[in-house]
């Protein structure tokens, strides 16, 4: 099996792993000796890790040191593995509840990513994998992401269109933004049959989380929700973001980097 390999990413990881193994940081010429690589392009990739602020550059002594995006990212990684570990308990009994798969994900530009899942015991199940994605216009999903930004950024969104994944689905702006508002009012939002045929779904939003749009939601064949009751079901999910929001709020909280 061959591995692809990109060069110029293996070469940029190189200068950040040598720098932060660096007590006092390095010059661009001691970076180009310590790894073997040209000055210039050395410079290139020290350039734009700047640009990003994955480095800075000390002015007097023209050293290179690691930047706050990699503060800022590990942060966001500790976050999130943490938030995994602190919804899982309360995820599992909202699926012993509802019997549907219940869903953690963060937004990720326009869509979804999928921290955790908490499969349904049922045979008849609806299931995706953990790191997965799901479009942000994505019904009840859609719905509370939406709900997390002004109102001026829903419209900039919305204006690009809205997908037809089914003959449920809301495709005009204006009706969404209404199910936007909605949602903001109840703490939750419905799907049914709006993103999958003969699939409902219920979501609630996680808030005040690191400033990450944060979601849980419940997934399941209309044949098992119906039975439970949409509705009911919501408000059981609404009352689990509660909870999962209530254990994130201690005094050992990440709380957000100043800007």
């Amino acid at each position: 099996m061959t591995t692809y390999k990109a060069p110029s990413i293996k070469r940029a990881f190189d200068i950040i792993m040598k720098l932060g193994r660096s007590a006092s940081g390095l010059t661009l010429s001691e970076l180009s000796r310590e790894l073997n690589l040209s000055k210039a392009t050395v410079h290139g990739l020290v350039k734009a890790l700047v640009g990003h602020k994955v480095l800075l550059q000390d002015k007097v002594s023209k050293k290179y040191i690691l930047g706050p995006t990699l503060l800022e990212l590990g942060r966001l990684s500790l976050a999130q593995m943490w938030i995994k570990d602190v919804a899982r308990p309360i995820m599992q009994r909202l699926m012993e509840d509802t019997g549907g798969t219940v869903y953690l994900g963060i937004q990720n530009n326009m869509h979804v990513t999928i921290l955790e899942v908490v499969e349904s015991s049922l045979d008849m199940k609806i299931t995706s994998p953990k790191g997965s994605t799901v479009p942000i216009f994505a019904a009840a999903l859609g719905k509370i992401m939406l709900g997390f930004l002004e109102e001026s950024e829903q419209r900039s969104i919305l204006s690009r269109g809205l997908p037809k994944f089914t003959e449920f689905s809301i495709t005009e702006p204006e009706n969404f933004l209404e199910e936007v508002k909605k949602a903001q009012a109840l703490g939750y939002a419905l799907d049914q049959e709006e993103y999958m045929y003969g699939v409902w779904a219920a979501a609630a939003p996680i808030r005040n989380w690191m400033d990450i749009p944060t979601a849980v939601w419940v997934v399941g064949f209309k044949a098992v929700l119906e039975e439970k009751g949409l509705i009911e079901i919501a408000i059981q999910t609404k009352k689990a973001a509660e909870a999962i929001e209530k254990k994130l709020i201690t005094p050992f909280s990440p709380q957000p980097l100043p800007p």
